[in-house]
């Protein structure tokens, strides 16, 4: 009886060693989606949604007593929306997904079509129903307010143009695509995102990492590669399609994004001061696993030169400057950019056992 005791505790004791085990079960999915949430959507949404409603207000002045110091302002407040938008755009998924797109389809999209937007003017079309993303959103603003080939002045003084009429419905157009997914998270989307603690696809988890690889590839391939003129298939650059480039901030901008990038991977709140940067991120959710120490510092190391190749650029010089001058530290961002990839978009994923689950069109 003892022999057959032994012999089951041995059996029992070699099923359980060799039972596949959870590799980040210690690790506090929970936590981590709460964290995000509270401390990094919520707010960088609410950040948007009070620079948008800033130049709102100054258009609105704008309109009543038009000046060229107002026009200034503007121009100002608008630079504050677009970095604003770089830290907030990663997270476009839930509430952020309308029936005629996402978010960042609706108010992020660029290049812009100057064509069509000057022929809703003519017309003043201002109801945005339908599917022309490029005449709306941040950088149809920016074009109104930047456009130095015409006086911005007269331009939006020039009644017959209504171009200051079609300047406010965009930014208002803004305003309400942002207010209705800000509000969507405090009131009540937070809690179901917090609670969906699983990797399949369509958990939160699932659509962080999805929108942050995304975004990552939207830094690479298209603030840097397509107006590079690195993407498969070019035959030349493509300097007009930079983003930013009727301000002349795109390099901020690419900074900025890169930062944005790189703070969620750490799990940092960008609106809290510098000395409580203490939050959890995917760098995290990784070091929970044995064997993610190394990828970790994989991850770290190449994000380290791909900042310092970002840092060594004059912000204060468009990217478009940059490429018509065949500036070569352009194509060494390109490439520390490109080495990052399979970090993120194949290690990462295979490790934490989470699926791509959007469509990539960049060859990798």
């Amino acid at each position: 009886m003892k022999f057959i005791l032994a012999i089951l505790i041995v059996l029992q004791f070699s099923c359980t060693g060799n039972a596949p085990s959870n590799p980040d079960a210690q690790f506090d999915r929970t936590r981590m989606l709460d964290f995000t949430a509270k401390q990094i959507i919520i707010p960088m949404y609410a950040d948007v949604l009070s620079h948008s409603q800033t130049l709102d207000s100054l258009c609105a002045n704008f309109l009543v007593q038009p000046n060229e110091t107002m026009v200034i302002e503007m121009r100002q407040a608008w630079r504050s929306l677009a970095i604003s938008w770089q830290y907030c755009s990663m997270f476009d998924f839930g509430p952020a997904e309308f029936s005629d797109g996402t978010l960042f389809e609706n108010i992020g999209t660029y290049p812009v079509s100057v064509n069509k937007i000057l022929s809703k003017i003519e017309t003043k079309d201002t109801l945005f129903a339908n599917f022309d993303r490029d005449t709306r959103g941040i950088y149809a603003i920016e074009y109104l307010l930047f456009n130095d080939s015409l006086n911005t002045y007269k331009l939006l003084t020039n009644k017959e143009n209504n171009n200051v009429i079609y300047l406010k419905k965009l930014i208002q157009h803004v305003i309400t695509k942002v207010q209705t997914v800000h509000n969507a998270w405090i009131n009540g989307y937070s809690q179901t995102f917090v609670q969906n603690t699983g990797v399949q696809a369509g958990s939160s988890i699932s659509e962080l990492y999805n929108s942050f690889v995304h975004s990552y590839e939207l830094m690479k391939n298209y603030q840097c590669g397509l107006p590079f003129g690195l993407k498969v298939g070019q035959v030349s650059t493509e300097p007009t399609k930079t983003e930013g480039f009727y301000s002349g901030i795109s390099t901020e901008l690419l900074y900025h994004h890169n930062q944005a990038l790189l703070y969620f991977w750490r799990g940092y709140a960008r609106l809290s001061p510098l000395s409580s940067l203490s939050g959890i991120g995917f760098k995290d959710y990784l070091l929970s696993i044995p064997t993610g120490k190394q990828l970790v510092e994989d991850t770290e190391y190449q994000w380290e030169q791909i900042s310092k190749q970002i840092s060594l650029l004059d912000r204060s010089i468009p990217l478009s400057v940059m490429i018509d001058q065949k500036m070569p530290i352009l194509l060494d961002v390109f490439t520390e950019l490109s080495k990052h990839t399979h970090f993120l978009k194949s290690d990462m994923s295979s490790l934490l056992g989470i699926s791509i689950t959007y469509t990539s069109n960049d060859g990798d």
